[in-house]
């Protein structure tokens, strides 16, 4: 995944997600893990390097994990203790700073076995925005820099080769949505697309957009899907309960396709010059 792209979401169109409580307490195996984390890799963008993304992605690793490679789901044995996950989030006390606290039950991280195979009941976590995955991390309390708007913050369990845990086909998350009081980032370029069935609503399949400018992918479904940005490399959840937003840089010329992932349908064309 190109993560030049992805690390741009915290500077251009974060989240700040306001105080709230969910009221479990960590169990043991979440304890043991409470002092691990992941560094992200620094592996050279060009003019990117020098952006100042502030500290919410200082300590995650966006490896080499991209959605693309782990689009399947991977469902625990529920003979075992079916691992569960809860989050969160309070002033961490620095302007335009917030904490999101993760809860776990049943399931340990283990940081040391990434990229190896998926054992029961450990892995790491993925935090996600608006259903765009910003990178995986092991310690279970996060800061984040975000700003104002509408979003869905989420952290979900993956397994040791980066598969999402599932019950039933259902992906091991917790999800939160906040309405933050203040001006949004605007995009030059917003794009809204809407899917009920295999029909796709959207006022042109075919966008030009200007090389350099900021897109955001706005995204509604009647059903769980994935959409992904061809040759950007990036992926977003959607779900009928939340849509997926997805801003980046348009700093790749060409012609790039966008569809849902699971079913194939095309959703627009990005002509980027």
């Amino acid at each position: 995944m190109k993560w030049n792209h992805l690390r741009l979401l915290g500077a251009l169109f974060a989240v700040i997600l306001i105080a709230a409580s969910c009221g479990s307490s960590t169990t043991e195996t979440a304890d043991a893990a409470d002092d691990t984390m992941d560094q992200m890799d620094d592996d050279g963008h060009g003019d990117h390097d020098d952006t100042d993304h502030g500290d919410d992605h200082d300590n995650m690793d966006h490896g080499d994990d991209g959605g693309h490679s782990h689009a399947g789901l991977r469902d625990v044995d529920q003979s075992n203790p079916i691992p569960a996950v809860d989050i969160a989030v309070s002033e961490s006390g620095s302007a335009g700073t917030y904490d999101v606290a993760v809860t776990l039950e049943n399931f340990t991280i283990d940081e040391a076995s990434v990229d190896g195979e998926a054992v029961p009941g450990t892995g790491h976590m993925h935090m996600l925005i608006d259903g765009v995955k910003l990178g995986r991390f092991f310690d279970l309390d996060y800061p984040v820099e975000l700003t104002p708007g509408e979003h869905v913050v989420e952290v979900e369990l993956n397994g040791n080769d980066h598969t999402p845990w599932a019950v039933d086909g259902t992906r091991i998350n917790a999800t939160q949505r906040v309405n933050v009081p203040g001006e949004p980032p605007v995009a030059d370029v917003l794009i809204e697309a809407a899917l009920a069935g295999d029909s796709v609503t959207i006022d042109d399949d075919r966008v030009d957009v200007d090389l350099g400018s900021t897109v955001e992918l706005v995204v509604s479904a009647d059903l769980v899907e994935r959409v992904h940005v061809h040759g950007y490399d990036i992926i977003g959840n959607v779900s009928p309960d939340f849509d997926t937003r997805i801003p980046f840089v348009a700093d790749t010329a060409g012609k790039f396709e966008v569809e849902f992932e699971g079913s194939g349908v095309f959703i627009v064309e990005l002509v980027v010059s």
